[in-house]
């Protein structure tokens, strides 16, 4: 924390109920995605959020919140329709509707125009089961990630609305996440993906446990876990990766507890009713890269964030610099334009609420 600083602790505020005639959820911000989930499940309703159990709602939502689902309904920002923010000059504002804060609250508000105390959200009707499938591939060569990855954007570019992937490079292993919540996407889904079967070494065999059993698999690892983890690029497509990808899997084979991984994005996330209404950027790129770095001994430490900062330099001198707020790297050379659309207005709604920028931070909105 900086000298003269404030750091608030919101963590006790974590209530929350739901409306039951308009099923809107009612959140504080420091609610965790476990317990929204617990809450919001038990009622057949869901929040499309990530799915990491101890990520706050607040933070996920001010950036954008993607996971499972967003394909289907839309990023957690994308539900958001009313919240009460506290102002650099204390006072309260009560917003919903059009109103342009909501609006810059929409991706753009993170830690930009004060402190926001709750939340509300559209909920949806949560799905029944969650189908999953994985593909498996080891002893991979430069060459084969290439392939791979070159077939898997390819089977993933018209996925339904309603199903998600992942390309995890672990090593020189390889897994391919695959989930979706309609069974009469079952068929359609295979076909697609039917290529890239004949290039892995396995497959699992679908499954389709209840939804609310299923979302604890991606829960993650619960305490304390010594990890750097960063957003690797917002994507169109293999273009933009084809000419340093096999570099890319060398360095990533090179250090043990690197991770890349390309998550699927696209589906409602692009629906222009909510671009007009909110400053997520990116909403074109249809996918996301992350790049993440786990040590369990203190000795690796520097060799893994070395690691993973190498791989961010060859990226962005490949020209990948579009990047996802929630993902921040403090590395990234001008965070203003890799994480925000819409600038100019986030700028006036800062210079509103804000003035004298007391809610100041190193990637943060200047004004």
């Amino acid at each position: 924390m900086a000298d003269g600083s404030l750091s608030l602790d919101l963590s006790a505020m974590n209530q929350m109920s739901l409306d039951q005639k308009t099923q809107i959820l009612t959140v504080a911000p420091a609610a965790k995605l476990r317990q929204i989930n617990d809450f919001l499940l038990a009622k057949g309703r869901v929040l499309p959020a990530g799915s990491c159990a101890g990520v706050g709602i607040g933070g996920l939502t001010l950036g954008g919140g993607y996971g499972l689902l967003a394909r289907q309904h839309g990023l957690t920002c994308d539900q958001l329709s009313g919240l009460r923010l506290i102002d650099a000059q204390g006072e309260v504002h009560q917003c919903d509707g059009d109103h342009e804060l909501l609006k810059a609250c929409r991706g753009g508000g993170n830690g930009n125009f004060g402190v926001v105390t709750q939340f509300q959200f559209r909920t949806q009707k949560a799905p029944v089961n969650l189908f999953h499938r994985r593909f498996k591939a080891s002893n991979l060569t430069p060459a084969s990630v290439r392939t791979l990855l070159d077939e898997w954007f390819a089977a993933t570019i018209e996925l339904p609305r309603d199903a998600f992937s992942a390309f995890v490079l672990n090593g020189r292993s390889l897994t391919v996440l695959l989930t979706h919540t309609e069974l009469n996407s079952q068929a359609r889904i295979t076909a697609m993906m039917r290529p890239l079967e004949k290039l892995v070494s396995s497959t699992t065999r679908y499954y389709a446990p209840l939804y609310a059993e299923a979302i604890k698999a991606y829960y993650g690892r619960s305490g304390p876990l010594p990890f750097k983890n960063a957003c690797a690029g917002m994507l169109k497509g293999f273009s933009e990766l084809k000419d340093v990808m096999e570099t890319l899997a060398r360095q990533v084979s090179a250090t043990p507890g690197v991770i890349w991984q390309v998550n699927t994005l696209g589906g409602a996330i692009q629906n222009k009713e909510f671009e007009a209404a909110s400053v997520f950027a990116h909403r074109d790129c249809g996918y996301m890269s992350e790049i993440q770095g786990y040590w369990d001994d203190a000795s690796r430490e520097q060799r893994v964030i070395k690691a993973v900062d190498d791989i961010q330099v060859l990226l962005a001198n490949h020209g990948i610099k579009r990047h996802y707020c929630n993902y921040p790297d403090r590395n990234f050379i001008n965070p203003q334009s890799a994480y925000f659309g819409n600038l100019d207005f986030l700028q006036k709604i800062k210079r509103h609420y804000d003035p004298n920028d007391l809610f100041h931070h190193p990637q943060g909105l200047r004004v």
